[in-house]
Formats: C-alpha cells, structure tokens, sequence
C-alpha cells in the first residue's frame, strides 16, 4: 500500500519552446520526475506553462507530447489529484484536459488549504503586473473575439507556426535564453503584490512565470515561492506536513 502525503508544485516546462534543442529528451526528463515522486504525492500542481503553446480547436488539440498526457492520465488514474493553472502560454486550454486526462483545470489564482496552511497559487503573469503593454497583450488573447478568430478563420499549421515564432522571438529578447534575474524586493511584481495582500493570513505564496528560483520571508510566517522553470532550473516545491521546501531534480 503506498503512503501518498506529499503534495507537489511545478511550473515553465515550455515542452516545445523552439529554443529547446531536445524536445524529446525534454519532455522525457518531466516524464522521469512525475514517476519518481508518484508512489509518494497525494496532489501535484502545475502551475502553468507547462506547453509553451497550447491551442485546442473543436476538433484538434497540438500535436506532440503524448507521452507526458498519457503519464499525467496515469497518475490520475491511480489516484493522484493533478490540478493545472492555465498560464499565459497554455491560457487556451479548455475541455480537453478535464474530460480525456481527469486533470483539474484552473484559469483564475486560486487559495487552498494544504495540511492546515494556506496557500494562494497562481502562475502569476498578472499578479501585481505594472507593464500595460503585457497587460493588454493578455486582454487581447483571453478575448472571446480572439479565441473564436482563431478556432474559425486560422488553420492550426498556421497558429502553431505564428505561436513558435511569437514565443521564438520573445525568448531572444531574455539575452539569448538567460537565466532570469532576481530583481530584488522592491521590483519583483509578486513580491510586492503579496506584501500587500491584505484579504486573509497567506502562510504561502507560489507562483511560476518568472523563471527565477525564490523562497522569501515577507512577513510573520508568510513566504514568497517563485519555482524557477523546467528548462535550466528543474525545479520544484514539496510540502508535507505543511513544511515547504524548494529542491531540483537531480537525474
């Protein structure tokens, strides 16, 4: 009989980013992970990311990474609750994770209790964000308008094609794929935004996005988690007993 208790945190695999010289290798490092931990993790969130472009049309969903889908159905076939937090890369998933993998499927930042502590989740592409310019770029794309555009007047060769050019383009910008900067305190948007959060005692704070590995003390037992990512990090959070810790993964 296995003894699930522990709950785990991940985000920013982008499986299928072109800056990715392995895609395969890469996809199959995660797969490796999710069957470390799964005779001993009760709940794994992830949270966002995890395709660096994810569109699903009626009909079609993207092609590739079958493999991971089928580990992530395993897993909830076997028992273990996987919930996943859209994020500004994969934010056009619909149905399809919830109805063929049994996944939990969240668009909103979501508090949760975890071995009696509280925890606020979210990919964090608008949390506390101040750039207009990205703000208004993720209005654009969540725009019922938009996603109707896409699923009816667009082929999906052509989004795919236009998606990795898009995310290509972006990353080149990163000082050719660097690893991101902490900014410090007083610039880092989701520290800030959970300093001032004042709706409820917060015990934890996880967030991906930023691709920037964090674990700060912002106030009485309340801390800042940012997870890094699955491309130069290979990190993740685990918590068991309401303890929280940062690690990576280590082949």
């Amino acid at each position: 009989m296995t003894n699930r208790t522990k709950t785990y945190f991940l985000s920013d695999a982008h499986l299928g980013a072109p800056y990715i010289k392995d895609s395969k290798a890469h996809e199959k490092r995660l797969i490796r992970f999710l069957d470390k931990i799964k005779d001993d993790a009760k709940t794994i969130y992830l949270l966002g990311d995890i395709f660096d472009y994810w569109y699903e049309y009626k009909h079609v969903i993207p092609k590739g990474f079958v493999r991971f889908q089928a580990k992530l159905a395993e897993l909830v076939d076997n028992g273990i609750e996987i919930h996943y937090f859209g994020g500004n890369h994969d934010m056009w998933i619909f149905g399809y994770f919830e109805e063929e993998l049994g996944i939990i499927l969240h668009h909103k930042p979501k508090t949760i209790t975890i071995d009696g502590k509280t925890f606020f989740l979210a990919h964090g592409e608008d949390i506390g964000i101040e750039d207009w310019k990205f703000k208004f770029l993720l209005k654009v794309f969540r725009s019922p308008i938009v996603r109707w555009a896409f699923s009816n007047l667009i082929h999906p060769d052509l989004s795919m094609s236009l998606a990795k050019k898009w995310s290509g383009n972006s990353r080149k910008k990163n000082a050719d794929n660097e690893t991101a900067k902490y900014m410090g305190e007083d610039k880092e948007f989701m520290v800030k935004f959970a300093k001032a959060y004042d709706k409820e005692h917060i015990d934890y704070f996880i967030f991906g996005h930023r691709h920037i590995l964090l674990d700060l003390m912002i106030k009485k037992n309340s801390r800042v988690i940012i997870l890094g990512d699955w491309i130069s990090h290979f990190s993740y959070a685990i918590v068991e007993d309401g303890n929280l810790s940062l690690r990576d993964d280590e082949q």
